[in-house]
Parts: C-alpha cells; structure tokens; sequence
C-alpha cells in the first residue's frame, strides 16, 4: 500500500499569513511567525514566517491522483501567489510525502501542469519517501 500527501508552503521574513490568506481565499491548514516556538521543543523558536496548505493522505500509487486536487484549489489564484511572492521576497515549496508498506514505490510523475504552476510561484519540489 502507498499513501501520498502534498504540503505546499510558503515562507519568508515579510509573509502575512492573514494577509495571503485574505488574497487567495484559501484556509491555511498550518501557519506560524517568526520568533513562534516550535511545539515539543520550546527551546527553539520559528526562523520564518510560514503559510502551508496540506492534502490529506491518499491511498495510491499515482502523484496526479492527489496533485489534480491541490492545482484545482491553488491555479485559479496563480498570478496574485506570485505576485505576492515577488513583492514579499518569499520563498514556495512544494512537499511531496509518500508512506509506502512492503516496499511498494509510488510513480512519481511530475506532470506539466504541476510543473508549470510551480514554475510561476518559483517553487521548489521536496520529495520525502516513508518506508514503514
């Protein structure tokens, strides 16, 4: 069995998570400032601001089966994330995790409309591989 989930996350000094929420129209599902301690570990605090949106975990083997949802929600908004993005010196990344029992391996097919999109916001793909 293979589980996948993408995160996409934005961060930088000058992000106002309110602020971008209101211009995108999006919930945040995680966001923290600057200088915010990190939970279980009060001893270290946030070095950046941070807005992440993530998908739950979805139980398959093809990444455009969870990425059709994220680029259904985000692309519409495309022109006013990287507007945003270039004004506020930020950065975008996109996280992409895949839980996989027995050794099974997802396809990990990045296609052009994910690439394009990513393109535009100058994002970033970070790919983890979770053998449990």
């Amino acid at each position: 069995m293979v589980k996948l989930k993408l995160e996409l996350v934005f961060f930088g000094d000058l992000l106002n998570p309110l602020e971008f929420t209101n211009l995108i129209g999006i919930l945040a599902t995680n966001y923290w400032y600057k200088g915010d301690s990190i939970p279980d570990n009060n001893r270290v605090s946030r070095l950046e601001t941070s807005w992440e949106y993530s998908t739950n975990f979805i139980e398959t083997y093809y990444l455009d089966d969870v990425s059709k949802l994220l680029l259904d929600k985000f692309e519409p908004y495309t022109d006013k994330i990287s507007e945003y993005i270039k004004s506020n010196k930020l950065e975008s990344k996109l996280y992409v995790i895949a839980e996989s029992e027995s050794g099974n391996t997802p396809a990990l097919f990045f296609d052009k409309k994910l690439v394009r999109f990513l393109s535009k916001i100058d994002g970033v793909i970070d790919v983890d591989l979770l053998y449990i």
